[in-house]
């Protein structure tokens, strides 16, 4: 029969033990990934395109594509607030300003507010038109890299991630 001393100690036996062979098969899968790292370096040193490095590059861009997608989803959400926020203030300074006509005695045309509020989203409508047409000057029309300009944008990219 064990006694609870005994258990014990035992049980740290067989932890130390499944520690040491989990230390082992750490080593292994590093040697292993070290000599599949050295056997594409190797393989696919002339062509430059390393599929270890590509499917690494991916794997980042897989982790950082949510990130950028949920920047733009709050890019997004700002730029309508600051539209309604303009609104309020155009609404609030048109008011005011036929206001303050009134009391000076200076006959001003109301107007219609929703007359005002068309040429706003007009105005918005030819400032997204701008931007769009901007960014597409800035890329360009798309084209398709070489193999020699895939590798050099590959390996400035790696140089970038390195910093």
């Amino acid at each position: 029969m064990l006694t609870p001393a005994n258990e014990i100690a035992r049980t740290r036996f067989q932890a130390e033990e499944l520690y040491g062979m989990l230390q082992k098969c750490e080593h292994a899968l590093d040697s292993v990934s070290s000599k599949l790292d050295a056997e594409f370096d190797t393989r696919y040193a002339n062509t430059g395109l390393n599929p270890l490095v590509l499917s690494k590059r991916i794997k980042q861009l897989s982790t950082h594509i949510p990130a950028l997608k949920a920047d733009c989803q709050a890019l997004i959400q700002n730029k309508q607030s600051l539209i309604d926020a303009a609104k309020q203030s155009l609404l609030s300074n048109r008011a005011q300003l036929l206001d303050m006509s009134g009391r000076l005695g200076v006959a001003q045309d109301a107007g219609d507010d929703a007359e005002m509020l068309s040429d706003f989203g007009d105005a918005l409508a030819e400032w997204d038109k701008q931007a769009a047409t901007q960014g597409r000057e800035v890329a360009g029309p798309p084209s398709y890299m070489s193999r020699e300009e895939l590798n050099r944008a590959l390996a400035g990219s790696m140089l970038l991630n390195m910093t």
